[in-house]
């Protein structure tokens, strides 16, 4: 069965799944984005829960069957 994803604003609880979400992206496309990952992998996630609450950010989350957490997939 296909979980389809829950989508929210996003909340400072979110701000470490954003910034491994966001470091990995800055990786795997770094044209994708407009800062680059060598000025943003110092950030912590206190400085990625600010950017949270400083923007209006939605979130992809998906779940599983087991009940657990819905997870970070997508910004």
């Amino acid at each position: 069965m296909t979980t389809l994803p829950i989508f929210r604003q996003l909340i400072a609880d979110d701000a470490a799944a954003f910034r491994a979400l966001r470091l990995a992206g800055l990786q795997e496309a770094p044209t994708a984005f407009g800062s680059s990952y060598a000025k943003e992998r110092d950030s912590t996630v206190e400085d990625f829960a600010g950017t949270i609450a400083r923007n209006h950010m939605v979130g992809a989350l998906i779940g599983d069957s087991s009940g657990a957490s819905p997870s970070l997939a997508g910004c």
